[in-house]
């Protein structure tokens, strides 16, 4: 997708391997993004979006923020069970898959 070939092994050891204060070079960037990624909680910040855009190279839109605040809203709603998510978005987001799907979807 980003046109990098290195297998996880091949990203885990540049990161793991470089000198304290090198520069991670793009295989580091993407691990770095992937990590950055992991480590937060959904929503994700606008800012930590940002940062990965970077390290990955790829452009950013402000278009992508309002992305986050859809996103935001539908897991507000289907914490509050107002609407029941499609399963597979529902599974993705980790909120497990509702009983019935009744009401109106969230996304």
């Amino acid at each position: 997708m980003i046109g990098r070939t290195e297998d996880e092994a091949a990203l885990r050891d540049t990161w793991l391997l470089r000198q304290h204060g090198d520069e991670p070079g793009p295989a580091g960037n993407v691990l770095a993004a992937w990590r950055r990624l992991a480590g937060r909680s959904l929503p994700p910040h606008v800012e930590d979006l940002q940062t990965v855009a970077a390290l990955l190279g790829a452009g950013w839109s402000d278009g992508f923020s309002e992305l986050i605040d859809v996103l935001a809203h539908g897991l507000e709603a289907c914490r509050a069970d107002s609407c029941h998510p499609d399963p597979h978005a529902a599974a993705a987001f980790g909120l497990g898959r509702p009983a019935r799907p009744t009401g109106q979807r969230c996304f």
